[in-house]
């Protein structure tokens, strides 16, 4: 049952990882593994049309239009490239295209099968989006249908099918521009069906407050299983998040932020606590301090209290009207140690790590060229 559960799976990922308009939010969205070092966000008014990232093992170009839209992103691995491709047509995306092409081995064969995945919007004239196919290769070098997507007269994403139109079956429903629930069915085999019910409330300001997540078995029409795997509680304040609670069936995450006067984020405290015994996992303290709204210093603190592994590791920088004083960062934590060296825009053009124990180095080089 596990082995058939993961091929419904499979082709669940397969028909919405990418879909165009897909309306799902991502609410484990904050990553703060390591802090966001100065200029490695974009500034998309300086128009760079490509950026290429070299590394040890790979090497990553992203390529921009004339106005700064992603267009193309090409991972260059030892074995395989991986590659991103997205049209437009004025400002509506209209085709997404996902390829995987592998490299041969000694004996000049490929090491493993290309996979190439497009979706494809059908659109007319006037910008209105008829449907939408979703094209894989096959074995045989053949681009076959997989699924099929439709939207209604505002272009939101209200179905999406498999080619057979019973296997999998995504519904999306909306209240105003919310969307309020999405409805995954699918037919795991002749007599089993899952159907996972996800529903969304809002507040005044049409921000999420409330996400829920019921999974159902069915086996021969009967339910037989019916459980709540996911729900997420949010809290806000003047239009900015000031509280999270994510609950799944093993772990609750508590995440809560405080802002300055700015509106920037400050401090952010995640808390992780096991379900079964309500004791907790782990601890998370991240501080930022900001100079003329420009980020000058952020630490984080893990294993905050009594808990053992304390460590934080800290990155500065100094402004000067909003133009960097000195075009280097470091960052430490414990035995590495990463220094990121910027250009007169502010753009990250190198990062060098080096560890205490070990007389390697790791280098990653940043090519921007501009308009």
């Amino acid at each position: 049952m596990k082995q058939i559960i993961y091929i419904s799976f499979l082709l669940y990922s397969i028909l919405t990882f990418g879909q165009i308009g897909d309306p799902t939010p991502n609410f484990d969205s904050e990553t703060f593994t390591k802090p966001e070092p100065p200029g490695g966000k974009w500034d998309f008014s300086k128009k760079p049309y490509k950026k290429i990232i070299n590394s040890e093992n790979s090497k990553c170009i992203d390529e921009f239009d004339s106005i700064g839209r992603h267009t193309k992103r090409s991972v260059f691995w030892n074995h395989v490239t991986e590659m991103d491709i997205i049209k437009y047509k004025g400002d509506q995306v209209v085709e997404r295209t996902h390829k995987q092409i592998y490299n041969f081995d000694k004996n000049g064969k490929k090491i493993n099968l290309d996979y190439i995945l497009t979706y494809k919007l059908n659109i007319n004239d006037k910008g209105k989006i008829i449907d939408g196919k979703t094209f894989k290769l096959t074995k045989d070098s053949i681009y076959k249908i997989v699924g099929y997507q439709y939207y209604d007269k505002k272009n939101r994403l209200t179905k999406s099918i498999d080619s057979t139109g019973h296997k999998y079956i995504s519904n999306f429903y909306y209240s105003g521009k919310n969307l309020i629930r999405n409805e995954e069915i699918n037919q795991i085999d002749a007599k089993t069906k899952a159907i996972v019910d996800r529903t969304y409330k809002y507040n005044k300001d049409n921000q999420i407050v409330l996400f829920e997540s019921i999974r159902s078995i069915f086996k021969n029409n009967i339910l037989t299983e019916k459980k709540s795997s996911q729900t997420v509680q949010q809290e806000f304040k003047n239009n900015q998040l000031v509280k999270k609670v994510l609950k799944s069936n093993s772990e609750t995450i508590e995440r809560n932020y405080t802002y300055d006067n700015n509106r920037n984020l400050t401090i952010f405290i995640e808390t992780k606590k096991n379900n079964y015994d309500g004791l907790i996992r782990s601890q998370m303290k991240e501080t930022k301090k900001y100079e003329n709204n420009l980020l000058v210093y952020s630490e984080v603190q893990e294993g905050l209290g009594k808990q053992e592994g304390n460590f934080s590791f800290t990155y500065y920088f100094h402004s000067d009207k909003e133009l960097l004083e000195k075009t280097e960062t470091t960052y430490d934590k414990g035995n590495e140690q990463v220094k990121y060296f910027y250009n007169g825009h502010n753009h990250l053009i190198k990062t060098i790590t080096t560890y205490s124990d070990e007389p390697s180095r790791y280098e990653v080089l940043y090519e921007i060229e501009y308009y």
